[in-house]
This record gives structure tokens, C-alpha cells and sequence, in this order.
């Protein structure tokens, strides 16, 4: 066997035997808005894009999941089903256990336009 038919061996080994979870530990205190997350949802909020209390969505067609948030005035969001109040990014994380570009996955319930398409507008004017 030659080394590299051994070290392909090993890595597909590790592959396939390593799960990776992402930490769904609910969180204490205020959210954790990371990076210009939560700045772009409050100037979306500022300009009438979002409002408080709407409702976002993310379908997940080949899964057959469909997950929701609802906006906070703060900038944060809160999964459904869940009193937690966290970014985007992480809200994405905790209803999917992947990591994913919490703007192009989230949709605006009320018309179906992701967020990436919002923020654009901004650039845009």
C-alpha cells in the first residue's frame, strides 16, 4: 500500500466517523450580535424594510424544514420556539446545526424577499 493510499484511508476515516454538533446551549444575558449583524438588521428596521415583531424564514427544501424567527428592535433575533435572543448568524446555526450565510438563507415572510436582496438596496441608493 503506498502512503498515500494509506493517508487517504486515515482521512477518510476520520471523516466518517467525526460528528460535529453546534453548541445549541441557550444563552444567558444579552445576545451575543456579532459583527455588523445587527447593525444591518437595525438599519433595515431604521429604513421600514423590517419591523419588529415580523417573522423571517429560511426554507430548507431537500431537508423538508422550514425554520422561523421573529426580528427584535435591537438588532437580534429569537428562534421560534425558543426565548433566546441572538444574531443572525447564530440563530441560523442553532435551528440547522450548520453553518450557512444567515443573509441569502433568511426571507422576509410577508413577500418572500431574502435579506441579502434588502441590504442590497441600501448599496444600491
Amino acid at each position: 500500500m503506498s502512503k498515500r493510499t494509506g493517508t487517504t484511508k486515515i482521512v477518510r476515516t476520520i471523516i466518517e466517523t467525526t460528528t460535529v454538533t453546534y453548541d445549541q446551549t441557550p444563552r444567558t444575558g444579552p445576545p451575543s450580535l456579532n459583527g455588523r449583524g445587527a447593525a444591518e438588521i437595525i438599519r433595515l428596521i431604521d429604513s421600514g424594510e423590517l419591523k419588529p415583531g415580523e417573522r423571517l424564514f429560511w426554507k430548507r427544501p431537500r431537508k423538508g424544514d422550514t425554520h422561523y424567527v421573529t426580528v427584535n428592535a435591537d438588532g437580534a433575533v429569537t428562534p421560534e420556539g425558543t426565548d433566546q435572543r441572538v444574531s443572525l448568524a447564530e440563530a441560523t446555526g442553532i435551528v440547522s446545526g450548520i453553518s450557512q450565510n444567515a443573509w441569502t438563507a433568511w426571507r422576509r415572510e410577508r413577500d418572500g424577499v431574502r435579506l441579502d436582496e434588502l441590504r442590497a438596496g441600501f448599496d444600491q441608493g
